[in-house]
């Protein structure tokens, strides 16, 4: 019915509005601004982190705008918080590993 799905809708913003960033989660976020050191996107309602420059892909990045764009959606593990409270993420280390490479 259309109660259950409203008040579901509701409960997933409030854990959205309500929900601390976690290290090491993967999160789907969207690019809100970006800058010549970086990315920054949106990982929970008013919550951004920076993607730095290094961190966007395994390859040398020279151009930012080269691997994402304004408005797109991507997926970035939260790496780490800073003394600041800013948001470190990772396109580079939420992409599941290839075979290639050692396993922990």
């Amino acid at each position: 019915s259309n109660d259950s799905q409203a008040s579901k809708r509701a409960i997933d913003m409030i854990k959205g509005l309500t929900e601390l960033p976690e290290v090491g989660k993967i999160y789907t976020g969207k690019i809100k601004r970006i800058m010549a050191f970086g990315a920054f996107c949106e990982i929970l309602p008013n919550k951004e982190g920076l993607i730095h420059v290094s961190e966007l892909s395994n390859k040398f990045v020279k151009n930012v705008e080269d691997v994402v764009k304004l408005g797109d959606e991507v997926s970035v593990k939260l790496i780490g918080i800073d003394e600041q409270g800013r948001i470190n993420l990772s396109i580079k280390q939420a992409q599941p590993q290839d075979e290639s490479s050692p396993s922990k």
